[in-house]
């Protein structure tokens, strides 16, 4: 008489699907980016970002939410991105060199372009003035890019 063994595999390498590794990255790193707000310039999420909505004076709360949800949308666009990167692998430098170019980028865009019209729309600040092209914008957007590509490697 013959036995055939049958091997079972029970691991818990269970990974997260690419858009919810950006979520979790994005979320994570939208937090870190409010806390240095909140310590540095705090009017840019009490003021600027509820003013851009149209939602003057609503203070700190709704501009942490609103500023964390963009980051969750963002950490998306992440994912996307890099999925969209040809043979790229989901692994710590790799993930972190692209998050961090578009964190970079979107500062770029949003500094230059998006708080401009928001804040000539809201009159939170005088143009030509934005809250977000400085060396702190700068800084809160780096550290949400190593955030974001971190956070997506551990996941994925």
């Amino acid at each position: 008489m013959s036995e055939t063994a049958t091997q079972t595999e029970t691991g818990t390498d269970a990974r997260l699907a690419e858009w919810q590794a950006g979520v979790i990255g994005g979320v994570l790193g939208g937090v870190v980016m409010a806390v240095l707000y909140s310590a540095f310039q705090p009017s840019f999420l009490t003021d600027a970002v509820p003013g851009i909505y149209g939602l003057d004076g609503a203070g700190g709360i709704v501009g942490w939410t609103l500023h964390v949800s963009h980051a969750a949308v963002l950490g998306v666009v992440f994912a996307f991105a890099f999925d969209a990167v040809e043979g790229a692998e989901w692994r710590l430098p790799n993930t972190t060199a692209v998050s961090v170019v578009l964190a970079l980028t979107v500062w770029a865009f949003a500094a230059l372009l998006v708080d401009q019209v928001g804040i000539w729309n809201t009159g939170v600040a005088p143009a030509p003035a934005s809250f977000d092209v400085t060396l702190l914008g700068f800084v809160t957007h780096l550290a949400y890019g190593l955030v974001v590509g971190v956070t997506a490697a551990l996941l994925r």
